[in-house]
């Protein structure tokens, strides 16, 4: 399933973990941050340049200084900004395959395999 959010999950085989966003405008540059459960910054991603639409980064699971991380729940962040240095709204999307639904203050919420919860009204698409 596919919800708004900004939660990937690094699986344990290394193969690093997809990240999608939308741009709301020409984006001159986009940035990704991913921070550890710590709230450490451990990679920063410059996506470059964009049309407005959706952007899709594949994080390869190592830092900046190119070690792999441990397999885990991290919080992404996205920044894209015009020519003129305008920030631009950006909408985050996170996967991830639902372990659970529960019912809090009457509203369901979905409890994923990459560590994150997310009301149901977050959900975009379900598949198989």
């Amino acid at each position: 399933m596919t919800a708004r959010g900004s939660t990937v999950n690094l699986g344990g085989d290394g193969l690093g973990a997809p990240i999608r966003c939308t741009v709301e405008g020409k984006a001159a540059n986009v940035t990704v941050t991913i921070r550890d459960a710590g709230g450490r910054v451990v990679r920063t991603i410059d996506a470059g340049a964009h049309e407005p639409g959706m952007v899709n980064v594949q994080w390869d699971g190592r830092d900046d200084g190119g070690n792999r991380q441990p397999a885990g729940a991290y919080t992404v962040s996205v920044q894209a900004t015009e020519e003129s240095g305008k920030s631009l709204l950006v909408d985050q999307e996170m996967s991830g395959r639902v372990l659970s639904v529960s019912y809090e203050n009457g509203y369901a919420k979905l409890v994923l395999d990459n560590g994150a919860s997310v009301p149901a009204s977050d959900l975009l698409t379900v598949t198989q």
